[in-house]
């Protein structure tokens, strides 16, 4: 017999904030390795869509061959004059991974959003 359990907007919101940094600390962890260098490309790769641990990362990214930077093309100036712009660009890098972005209707009330979200995916808000 299986327990059904409640969850407030708060643990949710709590939860997915925890989740969120965890996410991110382990993103920057492994971007900023030292394996990373000359490996930049597939360090990005592997921070985004895999699951892995930071330490299986550096070790894949160690086993990896390093790019020649003579080699390599000039890198992009791209840069984001505004939060909109920074949105736009992480809008970009996510599609293109498969995550299309929807546009938040700002007129809706986002705890609405969430519940919509939630009860989506079956679960019960209350």
């Amino acid at each position: 017999m299986s327990e059904t359990r409640t969850f407030t907007n708060s643990d949710l919101r709590t939860a997915v904030s925890v989740a969120l940094k965890r996410d991110r600390a382990r993103i920057g962890a492994i971007l900023a390795a030292p394996e990373a260098a000359g490996r930049e490309s597939l360090a990005r790769t592997l921070a985004t869509t895999t699951d892995m641990s930071v330490e299986q990362v550096k070790a894949a990214l160690a086993a990896a061959p390093a790019a020649d930077a003579a080699a390599l093309p000039p890198t992009s100036s791209v840069t984001a004059a505004s939060a909109d712009d920074t949105a736009a660009l992480w809008d970009q890098a996510l599609s293109a991974r498969g995550f299309p972005m929807q546009k938040a209707n700002t007129a809706t009330d986002s705890s609405a959003l969430w519940d919509a979200s939630l009860k989506s995916r079956g679960m019960q808000v209350g």
